[in-house]
């Protein structure tokens, strides 16, 4: 009985510790999408919640009733939380750096598609870059000679949101369920797209 109990108490942690891994598709400067509904990411959802179901069923099974309600029910409320809170995302997430558009549908935001020529400017961690005017990718010096342009992918901070500016709105974009590396690729290709340098 110990050792029953031991191995299912290891079950509901690695269970509850599960957590959804992003994906990319396409790599810059082609087309890019990010999203989470992938064979791995399901298997994460819903075989977590049914690990859990099956632990609260095994307490109904083996305890006196009291004491399989005061845990069980716990459990169940929990699996059927960890779904609700999870799924959204697995269903429903998705960004895409389009030719000609940002894409956006990140729940429980509404669903944005934002032309590239509409942007005209994005912060993030209170550095701010602006479109290029004419498409330009060199600054003239005052001595005449030419300078590159600054793209911001060589400097990119620990950041989990951007703020967007357009012709008509402004508003926050949190990314924090992407991964480092899949943010900073998105912002490359923003920035690429957009034609955003250092302000």
């Amino acid at each position: 009985m110990p050792a029953t109990r031991l191995l299912l108490f290891c079950l509901a942690v690695m269970l509850h510790a599960g957590c959804m891994l992003s994906d990319q598709v396409g790599q810059m400067p082609q087309d890019l999408t990010f999203h989470f509904d992938t064979a791995f990411n399901r298997a994460i959802v819903f075989g977590r919640a049914a690990g859990l179901v099956a632990i609260a069923f095994w307490f109904f099974a083996k305890f006196k009733r009291h004491t399989a309600i005061l845990v069980g029910v716990p459990i169940l409320v929990f699996a059927g939380w960890t779904v609700a809170r999870d799924y959204p995302s697995l269903s429903g997430y998705r960004i895409e750096v389009r030719r000609d558009s940002l894409y956006l549908r990140i729940p429980p935001e509404p669903e944005r598609e934002i032309p590239w020529e509409s942007i005209q400017e994005m912060e993030i961690q209170g550095e701010s870059w602006a479109t290029v005017e004419g498409g330009r990718t060199t600054t003239v010096n005052p001595d005449g000679s030419f300078q590159e342009t600054k793209y911001p992918w060589s400097e990119l901070p620990q950041w989990k949101s951007m703020k967007i500016v357009t012709e008509k709105d402004s508003f926050l974009v949190q990314l924090d369920r992407l991964s480092v590396e899949q943010r900073q690729t998105l912002w490359r290709s923003i920035a690429k797209r957009g034609q955003l340098v250092s302000k």
